[in-house]
């Protein structure tokens, strides 16, 4: 089965558009339909990363730049300081920490590897 979900993503990789995939899935019967095809388009498409995020006491802070998420919280909660685990957002809802929201970014085309701040980890001014 992974073999099958692994070159569905290489065709939709290598397809311009929607249609273009939908019939490529049927050439190789990994689709019965258009409209299958058009359904399976949208489940394949890349986990994207869109906002800065930072865990606080079990709550998920989120915003552009990490020290805007850090000043938000300390002025919410009423704190002097604002330690947390500093990561990222996707667009699944998933808190993910620098390294992993590197990955995503890479994968999904945000950035480019090699030509971010730092090698191992995701700033959000690499993305916006």
């Amino acid at each position: 089965m992974s073999e099958k979900v692994d070159r569905m993503r290489e065709l939709r990789a290598e397809s311009e558009d929607m249609g273009e995939f939908a019939k490529k899935l049927i050439d190789e019967d990994l689709a019965i339909s258009m409209s299958m095809g058009r359904r399976l388009w949208c489940q394949l498409e890349p986990e994207r990363i869109t906002d800065a995020a930072m865990m606080y006491k079990g709550k998920m802070f989120t915003g552009r730049r990490h020290y805007e998420i850090i000043r938000d919280i300390v002025n919410e909660c009423k704190v002097k300081r604002a330690k947390g685990e500093q990561g990222f957002v996707t667009d699944k809802g998933r808190f993910v920490d620098r390294s992993e929201a590197l990955k995503i970014a890479i994968s999904s085309g945000q950035v480019e590897e090699g030509k971010t701040i730092n090698r191992r980890h995701l700033f959000s001014e690499d993305l916006w």
